[in-house]
């Protein structure tokens, strides 16, 4: 195994570099399960443009997006964004017509008080951006796209146009289109829904305000019929209805907390240095904690929490920093605490396209892709708590039960994930029940000289890339008895116990 280029390459360097390390101590709790995670809790996002572009390289038949798209699999698959408030659905456009036949027996139902057969959007509050114009998505681009997330084993999240307005009131007519259809086309048991795109920042983007207490009684009737209504609800029973989505809650957006998105900075500011911040890292925390006070509050901390879109950088990702080694500090720290802090789902924001994209329009996985992947593979829903010496920030460490059905481990395997934030390796110890244990190791160093900017990863020292479209490389683990394991420095990766016995985990 080749060592990482950061490693000292002559043997008396490396003996005073690990002179010098310093020592953290972490002890996972074995006996008590701090939270369940849905088995889909790493989920991904993209946005409507694709469609509206008609998929550009997005192929959903590509052999190459599937293979890497199943890698993933269970998720969510969530498809919303700005250009979600302005996306029509067209049943007729390229469908025959005995659809229409369809349609008339839902129109034609006591449950659709709200259809009105002229049509009239409001659309005077988007002409002020070329961007903000209404676009059209097809019965066969709504037939790709609900295939292809039923082939990869995703669930489809769709967020419908909330600005699609009579009145005050949302005009749901469209979305029931859309909903028979999909009764027809057998798409109900994949199929959940949103309703409108971060309506707090209407005010801002378009110069339209939607009022909180508006758009709760707009959610009623999108679960009225979802749920409650004859024509309907035996076919969305099983359905999801999430949301309000917002921008985050910061300290200094008050009204934000009215309708109760997550990113840390804004991608064109953003600065290596800023991806191994602790203070930049503890952001989020502070932000779900917000979130996790107002749903206390009015009594829903039952409900599952899902983080419906997140990434490192607002505006699109920061350049060769985002989809670059850079990027897996922010997103597997954010991915421990949100699952510490009780998160059902974090949605990655975006699978395909962006700086932040798990893949982009090459069809090129990203440093995080893979790391996205060891995650699905290694961690799993019951998580565990753990408490460090570490006062500084800078090492974080986050322990799960261990996945079982991809990775082969025994019951009562334990995975515990870190990071180090320091420019100097560090040595960790586990519990006394964990240290004596064999470990199996998979550490993420970059693969080049480019540091932080490198668009190639190294687990353990491999390379990881495609061997072709569809054979993934081979992850073999580094297996060790040590009590301390080193941590290279602006390093992350896994550390799975087989042989703990958690009871917890059993």
């Amino acid at each position: 195994m080749s060592l990482p280029f950061f490693y000292w390459m002559v043997i008396i360097g490396v003996e005073l570099l690990e002179a010098s390390m310093l020592d953290i101590s972490a002890s996972v709790d074995l006996e008590n399960v701090l939270h369940i995670t849905d088995e889909r809790y790493l989920s991904v996002t993209m946005g409507p443009t694709v469609i509206r572009h008609n998929w550009g390289n997005f192929n959903t038949s590509s052999a190459k997006i599937q293979a890497l798209a199943k890698g993933l699999a269970p998720a969510f698959f969530r498809i919303g964004g700005n250009e979600a408030d302005i996306l029509i659905f067209n049943r007729t456009t390229g469908v025959v017509n005995d659809i229409d036949k369809d349609w008339a027996q839902y129109s034609s139902s006591d449950d659709t008080d709200w259809y009105d057969e002229d049509l009239d959007y409001d659309t005077s509050f988007t002409e002020s951006k070329d961007s903000w114009t209404n676009f059209t998505m097809t019965a066969r681009q709504w037939d790709q796209l609900n295939t292809f997330t039923k082939t990869v084993g995703w669930n489809l999240l769709f967020d419908l146009n909330v600005l699609l307005r009579k009145g005050q009131e949302w005009d749901s007519s469209n979305a029931l289109e859309l909903m028979a259809y999909s009764i027809r086309q057998n798409y109900t048991q994949n199929l959940n829904f949103e309703l409108g795109n971060e309506p707090n920042a209407f005010q801002h983007s378009i110069n339209y305000t939607l009022a909180p207490v508006q758009l709760g009684k707009d959610f009623l009737q999108l679960h009225y019929l979802l749920k409650q209504s004859s024509s309907f609800s035996r076919f969305f029973s099983h359905s999801l209805l999430v949301g309000p989505d917002t921008t985050r809650p910061t300290s200094d957006h008050a009204k934000v907390i009215d309708y109760l998105r997550k990113y840390y900075m804004n991608g064109r500011q953003a600065k290596a240095a800023d991806f191994v911040n602790p203070e930049i890292l503890d952001l989020f925390p502070q932000q779900a904690a917000r979130v996790k006070a107002v749903i206390k509050e009015v009594g829903l901390e039952y409900k599952p929490l899902m983080l419906g879109e997140t990434g490192s950088c607002w505006g699109g990702g920061a350049p060769h920093l985002s989809n670059r080694y850079a990027g897996g500090f922010l997103w597997l720290d954010k991915l421990g605490i949100a699952a510490r802090m009780g998160h059902s789902v974090v949605m990655r924001q975006t699978f395909y396209e962006g700086n932040y994209g798990l893949i982009g329009t090459d069809l090129f996985p990203s440093p995080d892709y893979w790391l996205s992947l060891l995650y699905k593979i290694l961690v799993g829903t019951r998580v565990l708590h753990v408490a460090t010496d570490d006062k500084s920030g800078r090492v974080r460490v986050y322990a799960h039960c261990t996945a079982l059905s991809r990775s082969h481990y025994p019951k009562g395997s334990v995975t515990v994930y870190v990071l180090n934030l320091h420019t100097s390796p560090m040595q960790l110890t586990l519990n006394s029940v964990l240290s004596s244990k064999m470990k199996h190791v998979y550490w993420f160093t970059p693969h080049s000289h480019k540091g932080f900017s490198s668009e190639y990863v190294d687990i353990n020292g491999k390379k990881m890339e495609l061997l072709d479209d569809v054979i993934f490389p081979k992850v073999m683990p580094k297996i060790t008895t040590d009590v301390k394991i080193t941590l290279p420095q602006t390093s992350f990766g896994f550390i799975v116990i087989p042989e703990a016995d958690a009871p917890v985990c059993l």
